[in-house]
């Protein structure tokens, strides 16, 4: 089993963990590094109150975060090839890894690529989505090499996770509502569809005004698993984040204010009105992550719930069987199904099967989870 922590990948077996290091993630990581240090006379020591920065004179002031190594973002497991998605700083690219010849293939990397789903079929073809400008997403198909075969889906809707089985693909799909200007107005509830690859008809096996269904996936007895969430559309404000708002708007206010005439006094007087302490540095927040293209608050599910779980317990691993919905566990931020039955889920921060068994516990978040298919 593998699984992304963190933006890396691990492979977990036997309750232990061994970290999974792409050549090409490493070596690419080592250019951007090695280019960095080369240019960091530009943007080093002090600038001995001239007017002109050293970042503003050599153009350095966007640059100035040192690289970090490149993040996977999607992961699929087809017999012994591990394939993966990795988010370069302007690029993302599409590799797998040949576990008993210990080799690398890069298949392409380009700009546009942002996938929102990922699944190799038996013959190393592979299911993934495009995004257009308009912000609408359908599924196609590339050849082994990553050469695109096909469109599959289409029309003003965002279409990903596609999973195959048999002709029948299924994939979550949400329409688009747009505003007279074409902008994004709103989206639909996430439903569950299928698509015959044989006849081509689209149907809907699993839908609700109230709810989002995600990440379908079908076991080794047919039955379709999905996550359940609440469905929450875009112009929903609660009464609570109202309240909070009309609370601290002076505080905020305050804020802005001691904040620009901090930055006035930097730049005109070379002194901040903040001296204590020397220059604030913005803490990194590493409690909102974005996991199936929402954004999740860590800090806010965990006092929720009162234990370590990425997401409240609204988020339900469901299953549909012979027209039965049944909740197979909840707390579950991602899941995969076993090829001899079953399904592997975590709550973001502990793995574990459907028979309550134990698999894994992590320190770090878990965005991701790849079981072997098809050996």
């Amino acid at each position: 089993m593998y699984i992304i922590r963190g933006g890396d990948i691990y492979e977990v077996k036997d309750g232990r963990e061994i970290e999974f290091v792409s050549p090409f993630a490493q070596e690419y990581f080592d250019q951007e590094r090695d280019s960095w240090d080369r240019g960091a006379w530009k943007r080093g020591g002090t600038d001995d109150g001239a007017m002109i920065s050293r970042g503003m004179l050599w153009g350095t002031r966007a640059q100035a975060a040192a690289p970090r190594p490149p993040q996977a973002t999607q992961l699929f497991q087809r017999g012994r090839r591990l394939y993966y998605v990795l988010r370069m700083s302007n690029s993302s690219g599409l590799f797998y890894y040949d576990l008993d010849a210990g080799t690398e293939m890069r298949l392409f990397h380009r700009a546009d690529f942002e996938p929102r789903g990922l699944f190799v079929r038996d013959d190393y073809s592979i299911l993934t989505t495009v995004s257009d400008p308009d912000g609408s997403v359908h599924i196609v198909l590339l050849d082994a090499a990553g050469k695109l075969l096909q469109t599959l889906t289409s029309g003003d809707c965002i279409d990903e996770n596609p999973f195959q089985v048999s002709d029948l693909l299924y994939y979550q799909s949400s329409g688009i509502a747009r505003a007279e200007t074409g902008q994004v107005a709103a989206i639909s509830p996430i439903a569950i569809h299928t698509l015959d690859l044989g006849n081509g008809e689209i149907a809907t096996v699993l839908s609700s005004p109230q709810h989002d269904f995600l990440l379908p996936k079908v076991g080794s007895d047919g039955g379709l698993y999905a996550i359940q969430t609440t469905y929450t559309a875009a112009d929903q404000y609660p009464v609570s984040r109202l309240i909070m708002d009309i609370v601290l708007f002076p505080w905020r206010i305050c804020v802005a204010i001691f904040g620009f005439l901090n930055v006035f006094s930097l730049f005109f007087g070379k002194k901040p009105l903040k001296t204590g302490g020397g220059p604030e540095i913005p803490p990194v927040d590493v409690s909102r992550r974005m996991v199936h293209n929402r954004l999740i608050d860590l800090t806010i599910a965990q006092r929720k719930e009162r234990k370590k779980a990425a997401v409240s317990r609204d988020w339900k691993l469901v299953k549909l069987r012979d027209g039965v919905n049944s909740v197979v566990a909840t707390n579950v931020l991602w899941f995969s199904v076993k090829e001899d039955g079953g399904v592997v889920y975590t709550n973001g921060f502990s793995l574990r099967d459907d028979s309550g068994g134990g698999e894994y516990d992590s320190e770090g978040l878990v965005t991701a989870v790849a079981l072997q298919a098809g050996e």
